[in-house]
């Protein structure tokens, strides 16, 4: 039995509801953007090393070439391994050519003005939105930011959520521990970090288990990490 047949109940907690999240990079740049109206979408402010590896709710970045370079090791690993759109905001008309070129999806030439960011703003809004996916009847919608298994709602943490979107996304392949860390906690390994992951998975698996005692879907390979099944015994 698989996904499909889905009979864990979730556990009565708040429910927690995840806006997409639009990670902005530069004070002045973040407030501008926080004073938009920009339904479905919260701003959320971040650093240069923040914006390396954005993880859902995020589904776009807005950044200052002041603050993060179009030529600094930060832009490539940001371009490389975000998977969002990306908004620069730019100081000069030969810059926003070279943001376009080096994979940007949009760009804004300083000076700006607030209805152009939130227009902006929109647009690689509709460029992002990621799709639901469907493993049998457990339904996992990012953009909602929910998990409904048939009729019933599934109540999770934002990590936990994460965690369950990247291994839903990854279904049938083992994700290690040092993947997880860098893509759902979104820091490298440290001591005790394994941990963390470990713990995390029980309170997921608590969740989504008929059983979690006996799991049939969350599945442990020693000392790699875990794999989604969908297909189960």
């Amino acid at each position: 039995m698989g996904l499909q047949g889905c009979t864990a109940r979730p556990r009565p907690r708040p429910e927690v509801r995840m806006a997409c999240e639009v990670l902005v990079c530069g004070h002045e740049l973040a407030q501008m953007a926080r004073g938009l109206n920009i339904p479905g979408a919260r701003i959320v402010e971040g650093t240069p090393s923040s914006l390396a590896n954005p993880v859902p709710p995020i589904v776009a970045v807005v950044f200052d070439t002041q603050r993060l370079p179009l030529g600094s090791a930060a832009f490539w690993r940001l371009r490389r391994r975000a998977g969002v759109p990306l908004l620069a905001v730019v100081g000069s008309y030969e810059e926003a050519e070279l943001a376009l070129r080096r994979g940007c999806s949009d760009v804004l030439v300083k000076p700006i003005r607030a209805e152009e960011l939130r227009l902006r703003i929109h647009r690689v809004l509709r460029l992002s939105r990621p799709p639901s996916l469907s493993l049998g009847r457990l339904v996992i919608d990012p953009a909602a930011g929910c998990v409904t298994c048939g009729d019933v709602r599934i109540h999770l943490s934002p990590l936990e959520f994460r965690l369950l979107y990247h291994l839903a996304v990854n279904a049938g392949r083992v994700v290690g521990y040092d993947e997880l860390l860098n893509e759902v906690w979104g820091y490298d390994y440290d001591a005790g970090s394994y941990v963390a992951v470990k713990a995390a998975i029980r309170r997921l698996r608590r969740h989504i288990e008929p059983d979690p005692s006996a799991p049939r879907y969350i599945l442990n390979v020693a000392g790699i990490g875990y794999t989604l099944t969908v297909g189960g015994e």
